[in-house]
């Protein structure tokens, strides 16, 4: 099935060596964002540093799904990125959507001005830059400006719970299989702050001495964020 809706898949590599790459796609229709169908993807296969290869595997899972039926096809695929990034796109859908869909891409101007930003997509079966309205272009900045935040966030999120873990697994005696089962019973740090240890001894199998260094940490963590 179709949707009337703008598909935008966003790439973002990130700033720490390549650590927790993610990719985000928005969905846009006549009447604006549609939250409810927002996807966020972890990269798990492509090679730090290799944005062509996020972009492969994002689309790859994505329209491999909608090939078999769990989803709906766009009517327009919007990409950020350039040319190359756009055959990247136009070889994954076509072999995986048989429905032509319009493909396009927004690649950043000149010094990163928006006034020089370009759109590409292909006319007759080649790409070319497309020629656009000031308000047609700033729409579809919006929807990429949109992606990049929503990626941005997902990405933020992946950092911060890294950092958490990496505090719990400093504490002797708490290993990896601990701070998992840790946050699979406690959603937060507040959980933990405001629980009992014995609540935490009884659901880990850990002492209660290891239940009370847990509280402390996270007493200590919620301090911190209060203003």
């Amino acid at each position: 099935p179709r949707s009337r809706g703008l598909g935008d898949v966003y790439k973002r590599q990130s700033h720490t060596g390549g650590e927790a790459v993610v990719a985000s796609q928005v969905v846009f229709n006549r009447d604006g964002p549609v939250t409810s169908e927002y996807r966020r993807f972890n990269i798990k296969e492509a090679v730090p540093g290799d944005d062509y290869g996020a972009l492969r595997e994002t689309l790859t899972r994505r329209f491999r799904k909608i090939s078999k039926g769990k989803g709906l096809i766009p009517d327009i695929l919007l990409i950020d990125g350039g040319k190359g990034h756009l055959r990247i796109a136009r070889e994954i859908v076509e072999r995986l959507a048989p429905n032509e869909l319009c493909l396009t891409a927004i690649a950043k101007g000149a010094g990163r001005r928006p006034s020089l930003d370009r759109v590409y997509g292909y006319r007759n079966h080649r790409m070319s830059a497309l020629q656009t309205s000031q308000s047609s272009l700033h729409l579809i900045q919006q929807i990429r400006d949109e992606a990049h935040r929503f990626a941005v966030s997902f990405q933020r999120l992946k950092r911060s719970k890294s950092i958490r873990e990496s505090l719990f697994l400093s504490i002797n005696g708490m290993g990896q299989k601990r701070v998992n089962n840790l946050f699979t019973h406690y959603q937060n740090i507040r959980d933990i702050a405001t629980t009992e240890p014995e609540d935490i001894s009884k659901r880990l199998s850990i002492s209660k001495e290891l239940s009370l260094e847990c509280i402390k940490l996270a007493k200590g963590m919620v301090k911190k964020k209060k203003p």
